[in-house]
This record gives C-alpha cells, structure tokens and sequence, in this order.
C-alpha cells in the first residue's frame, strides 16, 4: 500500500495497489498522485511495457468535424467531389474525412488497457 513517506518502485505497484483498492472501494487518489507526479513516469512505463500498444482502441471525433455540417460543403469541396453516387465512394469520402479530422485534431490521445476486470485509461 502507498505510503506517502515512501513511493511506489514501479508505476505497476502503483497501478496494481490503485486496482485492489478500487476493488475495495477505497480511494485512489494517492496512487494517481504518485504516477502523475513525474510528467514522463507513465509514458516511459508505457513504453517499457507496451501497456498501450494494441488495436483495442477508439477515436472520438464530433459528427460535425467529418461531416462539416456548419458550413456549405460547396466552400470546402469541388462538386465532383461530392458526386458520391457509389455505396463504395461514399465510404472512401468517409473514411478520408476520419482520417483527414483525426490527422490535425489537437485533442489529447485517449489509450485504454484491461487488465485483472478494471479498464484502465490514460490521456
């Protein structure tokens, strides 16, 4: 358990601690503490164990960012562009625009990992 007169040794001590004590329903607030009080500490414990690095994962982005619905389309595409008669080019127009959103949104990344029946979540 945390002591706040001696740190965790690992940011998986902490996390572990952090997760038997959400069982219990006790509060975390100590743990997140300790991981946030370095600004690299998770990200490197991120790497070293590649927590993070899977294909489970999901990007938010509001309707309106891909579908432009508070400007004329005509200000932003060529008609021809919108000539989307296809089922097929209707989901390459979508899927540029996911990917067009998501390459110049500013917004933090959001990474989840499951592990022991908590989801965990970083930004």
């Amino acid at each position: 358990m945390y002591n706040k007169n001696v740190p965790y040794l690992s940011v998986s001590q902490a996390i572990e601690d952090a997760i038997a004590k959400f069982k219990r329903k006790e509060s975390i607030e100590d743990c997140l503490s300790w991981i946030n009080g370095d600004t690299d500490r998770l990200t490197v414990w991120a790497y070293e164990t590649e927590t993070f690095f899977n294909e489970d994962y999901v990007f938010l982005t509001s309707e309106d960012e891909i579908f432009i619905t508070g400007d004329n389309l005509l200000e932003c595409f060529d008609i021809e562009q919108l000539d989307l008669t296809e089922d097929e080019d209707i989901s390459c127009f979508i899927d540029n625009r996911v990917h067009s959103v998501l390459e110049y949104q500013d917004g933090p990344a959001a990474h989840y990992y499951h592990t022991d029946g908590v989801c965990l979540a970083a930004t």
